[in-house]
């Protein structure tokens, strides 16, 4: 009862902060990463997960509630210093790596979250390379990227933003990650229907609505994409 209390101390702590920002797209950003994370419990539990690129450590606390261990790594220093501060607990530990050269050895996760980062690599293939080796037979990846389709149309061709190396359609994301892993399922976050009279709807929908995550279509697109494979 008391690790509940506190851990909704900390839920309600954290959230607060996040959502005090007064930049909009800001918010926008953070109630989407937030989704991913919940969505991606469904998947593991009770497993050896790495995190890679975890930020502000949140998501990783999030997924240390129902998993054995949970990993977050970043090559940020002073962010997992804050992170280990923030976030305590057994199961839980942060890391400061480089996603495209990780100190694991081989076959050592059963499960890698990946959301937001390959967009940020230089070397992709590098970068798959390694999340393959680490991860075990048969072990799974959840991955996720910003939709390219979705921030050329509101951007004019600029990317939304500018740490970003290289951002994917959803068939440019696929045929990357084919090379090195078997697609179970894909997904789209804030689905973006393609009908002309609807999809502005929709975009404008997200003042209000949540950042629902639906399993992929013909007929929707969506301003991310999330991709479940396996090894």
């Amino acid at each position: 009862m008391i690790k509940s209390l506190l851990r909704k101390i900390i839920e309600k702590n954290y959230l607060e902060r996040n959502q005090k920002s007064d930049n909009y797209l800001h918010k926008l950003i953070y109630k989407g990463y937030i989704k991913r994370y919940l969505f991606c419990k469904n998947f593991f539990s009770n497993k050896r997960i790495l995190d890679v690129a975890c930020g502000d450590g949140f998501g990783s606390y999030l997924l240390s509630e129902n998993n054995k261990k949970v990993i977050g790594l970043d090559i940020d220093k002073y962010q997992i210093k804050n992170n280990k501060s923030n976030f305590i607990r057994r199961n839980l530990d942060f890391m400061v790596g480089d996603a495209t050269n990780l100190k694991f050895k081989n076959n050592y996760f059963d499960a890698i979250v990946s959301f937001e980062t390959i967009e940020h690599t230089q070397n992709t293939n590098q970068f798959l390379s390694e999340l393959k080796r680490v991860l075990k037979k048969d072990g799974f990846l959840l991955i996720s990227s910003i939709n390219k389709k979705f921030t050329k149309g509101l951007f004019k061709d600029e990317k939304i933003n500018k740490f970003h190396l290289r951002e994917f359609t959803k068939e440019e994301l696929i045929e990357d990650i084919s090379k090195y892993f078997k697609i179970i399922s894909i997904y789209r976050q804030r689905p973006i229907r393609k009908n002309v009279f609807v999809k502005y709807l929709d975009i404008l929908g997200y003042i209000i609505k949540s950042p629902i995550i639906v399993r992929d279509s013909e007929d929707i697109s969506g301003t991310n994409n999330i991709i479940l494979c396996k090894k």
